[in-house]
């Protein structure tokens, strides 16, 4: 099997060219994700009179999807131009830095919003991200050979970015409502379940 991006590159440089995703990941995790929405859901609590909502982890993310989009779009033109590789690594490592920080938010978020429940929201999220992780490179590889790297990837970017954005937006305005709609769940998690 011939790699797609970079064909003519040394095993060695193909090796490196996951750096930029683990890099982009510890850096977010590290300085962006946890710390940060933190930091910000404090600042904004302060500001609502010390009442904190789940709805003030969301900020954070819509600065991630920013990211991940940029990310994927200059890696995408990063191939189709053939600039150097390291340009490459530096899109994938903003790419993953949103993602990195997206998935913390929203693991935040979710956690904030249904403390009892959280072990089993968590674990749907888990699995819709997994498929999610699962799915798309079946659709990939055709889509770049029928199209370019600067196409599919500026596509992708973009539909990750009108997609989040939005669903973020209708978070931060009705997540309050659908809460209290919904009620208190029948279940929780084992450790406070007292039967």
């Amino acid at each position: 099997m011939f790699p797609a991006a970079y064909p003519t590159y040394t095993p060695q440089i193909q090796g490196l060219l996951f750096l930029g995703l683990l890099l982009g990941t510890l850096f977010s995790e590290a300085f962006c994700s946890g710390r940060l929405s933190d930091w910000i859901a404090s600042k904004l609590a302060a500001r609502n009179y010390g009442i904190r909502t789940p709805e003030m982890r969301l900020w954070l993310a819509y600065p991630a999807a920013l990211l991940s989009a940029v990310g994927l779009i200059v890696w995408g033109i990063s191939i189709d131009k053939q600039y150097h590789w390291m340009v490459g690594q530096i899109a994938l490592f903003i790419f993953a830095a949103g993602i990195q920080m997206g998935n913390t938010v929203v693991t935040s978020y979710v956690v904030d919003s249904y403390p009892l429940q959280s072990m089993s929201v968590i674990t749907f999220y888990s699995v819709f991200i997994n498929l999610s992780a699962f799915i798309n490179p079946f659709f990939t590889p055709p889509w770049l050979e029928s199209s370019t790297f600067t196409l599919s990837f500026a596509i992708q970017g973009l539909i990750t970015f009108f997609l989040a954005v939005p669903l973020l937006a209708f978070l931060h305005n009705y997540g309050p409502m659908l809460r209290h709609k919904s009620g208190d769940m029948p279940w929780v998690n084992p450790e406070y379940d007292t039967l």
